[in-house]
């Protein structure tokens, strides 16, 4: 059976947190409220400070509480990789690893690698979580993600890079849509149709205002979602198009329900597209032969992506 070496008082801590009381998190973990309250009570007294925040409303952890919430997921981390280490030493290909990706992955890239991941490991726990790409980075650096598949990764001495791509920026749009015709637009261009756009939190926005701002005049049909999936299904509707990268529609470009059309721009920059792990922190030999898995698969993809995209847009003169 797995190890499991999270504290008892830790997991009374994240229960708590995440269900807001004491009494939820006895009914969930079938333990005494009271126990949970003497494990809670000895936590705040050897730290000297109150974990959470008590009103009418329930239980918020404080500024403490958060660290502690946080230690919680790296001991239950940390546990994962020592059972894994035991069984490699056994000569199996058992254990856990944890992926962080990107929301636009998750209809495309995302699937079809753990749909064949599972079929050469199948006794290897997969675990994703959908990030926006500084939390990525960021719990790659934490340690509570093995690796993750960025966008935009910035330097930095404590991260590897085992594999990257630069990513053009392009309009996507529906085949029916008069974009689809084009080799190429410019952003003037595109600004002509009413665009979905992403919002503050995804860096395409934060370069497209930087480096022009003039997009982003009030304009009645312009929509603005922090959601890559709703942006591609606007666009796949037909009457909107949108900035992105072939990665972010990958999915969609292979099916056909979009066309990414290049920007012609000569300062339109591309984005990159990263599989990042900690520099310092030494891997489990499971999670080595999974991010080995994970950088050529990613790699064959993006060039299918590109292949299919060639073979399917309709070509035509601007």
């Amino acid at each position: 059976m797995p190890l499991h070496l999270v504290p008892r008082s830790l997991l009374y801590i994240e229960c708590v947190a995440q269900l807001g009381s004491i009494q939820s998190a006895s009914r969930h973990l079938g333990i005494a409220a009271s126990a949970i309250y003497r494990q809670i009570k000895a936590m705040e007294e050897s730290a000297g400070t109150p974990l959470f925040e008590r009103s009418a409303g329930g239980m918020q952890t404080t500024a403490a509480g958060k660290l502690f919430v946080r230690q919680t997921e790296r001991w239950r981390d940390d546990s994962a990789r020592l059972w894994s280490g035991i069984q490699e030493l056994q000569g199996l290909d058992f254990g856990h690893f944890k992926l962080g990706a990107m929301d636009s992955m998750v209809n495309g890239f995302i699937p079809e690698f753990l749909t064949s991941l599972a079929a050469d490991f199948p006794h290897v726990q997969t675990e994703v979580e959908v990030f926006s790409p500084d939390q990525a980075v960021e719990s790659v650096l934490a340690g509570t993600c093995d690796l993750a598949l960025a966008f935009n990764v910035r330097p930095n001495s404590e991260l590897n890079v085992l594999w990257s791509a630069e990513l053009p920026l392009g309009c996507v749009a529906a085949p029916d849509h008069p974009v689809a015709a084009m080799n190429s637009i410019s952003l003037s261009a595109c600004a002509r149709f009413p665009i979905v756009f992403q919002n503050r939190s995804l860096a395409v926005r934060r370069y497209l205002e930087k480096h022009h701002k003039w997009l982003f005049q009030d304009e009645p049909q312009t929509i603005i979602t922090n959601s890559l999936q709703l942006l591609k299904q606007m666009a796949v509707a037909g009457k909107h198009v949108a900035l992105t990268s072939e990665f972010d529609t990958a999915s969609e470009i292979l099916s056909g329900s979009i066309v990414f059309v290049p920007v012609s721009d000569k300062d339109a920059l591309p984005q990159t597209v990263s599989v990042i792990t900690h520099a310092k922190r030494q891997a489990a030999n499971i999670s080595k032969k999974i991010s080995a898995r994970l950088c050529a698969d990613v790699d064959e993809y993006l060039k299918r992506v590109r292949t299919g995209e060639s073979m399917t847009r309709p070509r035509a003169a601007m």
